[in-house]
């Protein structure tokens, strides 16, 4: 009952949407035909109660490598006898193939493992099983229509409960099984990993779905280090949402795509600059907290990646999870998600991002009281005209642009003027 009203009230905010979207709809040329065909079931939701995965099977060289004529047959031929393969043989290679005859038959799955952190004694992977959904490649020149469809399907997700998973992290493995939601989440203590950037991935251990092997990073630091390193939140920090006004802000996710959202000037600039300085090291990196949930994932890798801001560690809501409850309140959520990154590493030092939509500044100051010696600077983007001498905003500052912040970082020794110019450079 509670996953049906969730889908007809995200319904409901699309239709309200496209309702803003007559421009799109009156122009014809820019919606394919796929999106006139799904548009015209006569609602959004039968549209997507109809929706279904294509599971046409290529058999090329690749599957052919993995099954051979001779063995292919040889299954065919027991399967007709009534005699089913107990164990069927995976490829290493890529998990998404058939992985047997009666493979053409399992179901889409797709499994996500989000980016962490940890020091070689402790860390911990997050991830999620939910079943696929027919989802486009996202386009810069896709209709808002096309985006709202796609957009719709990303945020229906139907999770895979009590499935075992196996997660991979160097040559370490262990094993979780999925909640009420579809999430898993595995601790590996005493690793032994070095320092810098693992792999990590994960496997089903199950036949009856197709998959692709999710590969992800996992960023270790030792517990002593004593770099620099950021936490950032992303909306209206990193890039343009309009957090502060919620029906704006929807519309604006749902309309949109990874490749249609617009970055904040100068921030990856700035970022890149802190984590390349002699204070820093190469493999340090962003500890992105933000309140949207697992969802957006791959949206925010996506947009991350293509606006080149150095990847780092993601914390999402995992709404509804068992495993990994979190606060439905910003702030209470938003402090649990960092705390545990201070305590990794004491000795850490931190330039904190966040913006005025939202609780960043209390988040912020509430961690800079818990642990004033690791906090060398809270910087606030100004996305809502704030008044900056407002006492809220004692003991952080309220920037116009990423350049107040690339300045007063300079005037602390935490980035050099090559890094402001190249700041300067990109928001001018």
């Amino acid at each position: 009952m509670a996953k049906i009203k969730n889908n007809l009230s995200l319904i409901l905010i699309s239709m309200i949407t496209l309702a803003g979207c007559n421009n799109d709809l009156s122009q014809t040329n820019l919606i394919n035909q796929e999106d006139v065909s799904q548009f015209s079931t006569g609602s959004v939701q039968a549209q997507f109660a109809k929706s279904s995965e294509s599971d046409e099977i290529i058999i090329d060289d690749e599957y052919y490598k993995a099954f051979p004529d001779s063995e292919l047959s040889k299954q065919i031929s027991e399967i007709e006898k009534g005699i089913v393969p107990s164990v069927v043989k995976t490829t290493e290679v890529d998990q998404v193939k058939a992985q047997s005859f009666l493979g053409l038959f399992n179901k889409k799955a797709t499994l996500d493992i989000y980016d962490s952190y940890g020091t070689p004694e402790k860390f911990t992977v997050l991830g999620r099983v939910y079943t696929k959904k027919s989802i486009t490649p996202e386009l810069t020149s896709d209709s808002k229509l096309r985006n709202v469809f796609r957009n719709i399907k990303y945020f229906t997700p139907n999770g895979i409960e009590n499935i075992d998973v196996n997660v991979i992290a160097g040559n370490l493995s262990r094993i979780s099984k999925t909640d009420n939601k579809g999430y898993f989440k595995v601790e590996f203590n005493n690793s032994g990993l070095q320092a810098g950037v693992a792999n990590i991935s994960a496997k089903l251990i199950a036949n009856k779905y197709k998959y692709e092997t999710p590969k992800e990073e996992l960023i270790i630091d030792k517990y002593d280090s004593n770099k620099v390193g950021i936490i950032s939140d992303i909306d209206d920090t990193v890039k343009y949402t309009g957090a502060d006004k919620t029906i704006s802000m929807i519309r604006k996710i749902l309309v949109g795509n990874y490749k249609t959202d617009k970055a904040i000037p100068g921030v990856s600039a700035l970022y890149k600059g802190i984590l390349k300085s002699e204070l820093s090291t190469d493999f340090d990196c962003v500890h992105y907290v933000t309140g949207s949930p697992t969802t957006l994932y791959g949206r925010i890798q996506n947009f991350l990646k293509l606006n080149g801001f150095p990847q780092g560690s993601m914390a999402l809501k995992s709404s509804g999870s068992r495993l990994e409850p979190t606060a439905s309140d910003t702030y209470a959520y938003k402090v649990a998600k960092i705390r545990p990154m201070l305590n990794a590493y004491p000795n850490k030092k931190f330039v904190l991002f966040g913006d005025t939509t939202q609780k960043d500044t209390e988040v912020y100051l509430k961690i800079k009281q818990e642990f004033p010696e690791n906090i060398v600077g809270i910087y606030i983007n100004n996305a809502t005209k704030a008044n900056p001498n407002d006492p809220k905003y004692n003991g952080v500052m309220v920037t116009d642009s990423a350049i107040d912040a690339a300045q007063d970082l300079l005037k602390k020794g935490i980035i050099n003027q090559e890094a402001v110019d190249r700041v300067i450079s990109e928001v001018r």
